[in-house]
């Protein structure tokens, strides 16, 4: 298991830990998580394998780039966010979210074979990609200073991918003049989002939590499977 995923599942088992001992020592202080406003903070750890479809019109050959394995971006990545929501009543909540984040890899001296352009030479890429979500959710399980609620809604992902080679490049086995190949592919691409989010009571106020999400699905030229899992603050206005 990935180290940082082994921290991430101590400190929600600290939590866990933490917040039921509360509410024993405190069975009467009942504190209204998620009802109402609020805003937060905090830190996700985001796992990718995302797929990017390279299509010549002309000859009707395509091919499929694994942006992770085969160009070098990052597979995981630590990333601050803000949020906000809404809760309607003790069942039922509104949340939203946005973050941003950079990726890039540069690959000297590849000789690669990508559908119908291949590449003896140098490539860097560049990914400049921003989320935000909309989640419905629905709390199964409340107990004084704890809720558990399943959440499902649309991760929004804006991506924004720069592709630059330079080399001995041949598309359709023709030579490229020059031998640069710029590609750039910004997409706007709604994918469905299920997940699961655990929070405690700290003071009327103010509560901490932890999140898992999966978010996957193809869009367009866009083929993307993601995981989350995410720490939070949050304070109740």
């Amino acid at each position: 298991m990935n180290k940082r995923f082994e921290v991430f599942a101590v400190l929600m088992l600290s939590l866990l830990m933490t917040a039921t001992a509360m509410a024993q020592d405190n069975p009467e202080s009942e504190i209204p998580l998620d009802q109402g406003f609020w805003i937060g903070a905090g830190a996700a750890i985001v796992r990718f394998d995302s797929n990017l479809t390279l299509f010549d019109e002309s000859s009707g050959i395509g091919g499929i780039i694994d942006l992770e394995g085969s160009l070098g971006l990052d597979e995981e990545k630590a990333i601050p966010f803000v949020m906000g929501g809404y809760g309607f009543s003790d069942k039922h909540s509104l949340d939203f979210s946005y973050f941003r984040f950079n990726r890039d890899s540069t690959l000297i001296a590849i000789d690669e074979d990508f559908g119908p352009i291949e590449i003896d030479g140098d490539a860097i890429l560049s990914d400049e990609t921003s989320f935000s979500y909309l989640n419905y959710g629905y709390t199964f399980y409340r107990d004084p200073r704890a809720v558990v609620k399943f959440r499902a809604g649309l991760y929004y992902i804006d991506l924004d991918f720069q592709f630059n080679a330079t080399g001995n490049i041949t598309i359709d086995g023709l030579p490229v003049v020059g031998g640069t190949y710029n590609e750039g592919i910004s997409q706007a691409a709604p994918l469905p989002m299920l997940g699961l989010d655990i929070r405690f009571a700290i003071t009327p106020k103010w509560s901490v939590g932890t999140s898992i999400g999966a978010v996957g699905g193809s869009f367009d030229e866009i083929t993307a499977t993601i995981f989350d899992a995410t720490i939070t603050g949050r304070y109740a206005m």
